[in-house]
């Protein structure tokens, strides 16, 4: 139905991968599953959480809402376009708080 795979990088946990089957999404499957992150980086004593994006297409001015809705900031945005990030595939982006809160 959904996974969610991280890994320990320096003081934060690197959401490597987010899925969630097609037919459940729009569920709260994906937040429950980034909710469970922060509380696994929070256990572990790291400042926060950070992934990597794919952005395609229509869905992508729906996914950096998401992410922005969750207390993700951009960090920056990369592609390959002839407008360069306003044409970005990937999103980088980072969740931080104060350890300990």
């Amino acid at each position: 139905v959904g996974c969610i795979c991280c890994v320990v990088l320096q003081e934060a946990i690197f959401i490597h991968g987010l899925a969630v089957a097609p037919r459940m999404q729009d569920r709260g499957l994906g937040t429950a599953l980034l909710i469970e992150a922060q509380k696994l980086a929070v256990r572990l004593g790291r400042a926060r959480l950070e992934g990597t994006v794919d952005l395609c297409g229509r869905d992508a001015g729906r996914l950096r809402g998401y992410y922005a809705r969750l207390g993700g900031q951009e960090l920056h945005s990369t592609g390959f376009g002839p407008r360069g990030s306003a044409d970005a595939t990937q999103m980088r982006l980072r969740k931080a708080w104060e350890v300990g809160s």
